[in-house]
C-alpha cells in the first residue's frame, strides 16, 4: 500500500533508487533487479537496462500520475537480460530456426515477469494485469509508425475497440520516454513522430466517436436480461460494445452485439 501511494503521488524514481541503495530492490522487484549491469547495444542504449528503465520512469512521472503506467514503464524491459543471454548462445541452424519461432521478444515474456512479480506484491489481479498489459504492448506505438496511413488507421481503431483509447495514449507516453532515454546522440529516435501519432489517434477517435451509448442497438436492460446479472459489469460491457461498433459502424446490430456481450461477460 505504501508503494502504491508513492507511485500515485510522489517521486517513484527516488523511491526505487532508494530501494536499490538499501539493497532491497531484489526482494520487491526481482525481475528489475536482474537488469542491473545488463549492458545493451551501445547503438541504442549507453546505459544498462536498469539505468535506462529508471531514467525513463523519472521523466514519465512528470507527465503521468497513473501509478499503473509508471509501474509499466519501470518494468517495460525486464526480459532483456534473458533475451540477450539466449541471443548469445551458439546454436546450429536448426536450433536457431526453432528459437526464432518462439515468443522470445522482450515485451511478451516481460509481461509475464511483471504479472508474477506484482501478484507476489499483493497487487490485485486487475492491477497486475494492467501493468503487464503496458509491458506487453509498449512497442505497439512504434509499430504503428512503420505502417502506411490506411493500415495504421485500421489498427488504431482495432486497438481502441479492444483496449480503450486511454490505454493507447498511455502506451504512446511510455514509448516517448523509452525512446528519449535511449539517449545516444548518434541514434535518431523519432520522438516527434510519436507526438504526432498521439494527435492522429485522438483525431481518429473523435471522427469515429459520433456514435454514443444511446445509439447502440442494445441497452443496459438487454444486457441484464441476457446475462441475468445486474451490476457494474453491465456498464463495462456496454462501453466495450461501443468501442466494438466505433471500429465498424455496420456492427451496430442487436443480435451481433448480444453475441459480443456474451463473450465479454467471460473476459471482463
Amino acid at each position: 500500500q505504501e508503494m502504491k501511494k508513492v507511485f500515485k503521488k510522489w517521486n517513484a524514481f527516488g523511491f526505487v533508487s532508494l530501494m536499490d541503495e538499501l539493497n532491497i530492490l531484489k526482494f520487491y522487484f526481482p525481475a528489475l533487479a536482474r537488469c542491473k549491469h545488463n549492458d545493451q547495444p551501445t547503438r541504442y542504449h549507453p546505459f544498462d537496462t536498469y539505468s535506462h528503465s529508471i531514467l525513463a520512469l523519472f521523466h514519465l512521472q512528470k507527465i503521468s500520475q497513473d501509478y499503473l503506467v509508471r509501474f509499466g514503464m519501470l518494468y517495460h524491459d525486464v526480459w532483456k537480460p534473458d533475451q540477450y543471454y539466449w541471443a548469445s548462445i551458439k546454436k546450429d541452424e536448426a536450433s536457431q530456426q526453432q528459437l526464432y519461432k518462439l515468443p522470445i521478444v522482450h515485451p511478451e515474456i516481460g509481461s509475464e515477469y511483471a504479472l508474477e512479480d506484482f501478484l507476489k506484491l499483493w497487487f490485485s489481479k486487475k492491477e497486475a494485469k494492467q501493468i503487464a498489459f503496458y509491458v506487453r504492448h509498449h512497442m505497439f506505438p512504434g509499430d504503428l509508425l512503420w505502417m502506411n496511413p490506411n493500415k495504421r488507421k485500421k489498427e488504431i481503431m482495432k486497438f481502441i475497440s479492444e483496449y480503450w483509447l486511454e490505454n493507447l495514449l498511455n502506451l504512446c507516453d511510455i514509448t516517448i520516454w523509452d525512446r528519449l532515454w535511449q539517449y545516444n546522440p548518434l541514434q535518431h529516435s523519432d520522438i516527434e513522430g510519436v507526438y504526432k501519432l498521439k494527435e492522429e489517434i485522438k483525431q481518429i477517435y473523435e471522427e469515429s466517436g459520433r456514435i454514443t451509448l444511446k445509439d447502440l442497438a442494445v441497452n443496459g436492460n438487454d444486457i441484464v436480461k441476457l446475462l441475468w446479472k445486474p451490476g457494474p459489469k453491465v456498464g463495462e460491457i456496454l462501453n466495450q460494445l461501443l468501442e466494438f461498433v466505433l471500429e465498424d459502424e455496420t456492427r451496430n446490430q442487436k443480435d451481433l452485439l448480444l453475441q459480443k456481450a456474451r463473450e465479454l461477460f467471460f473476459t471482463l
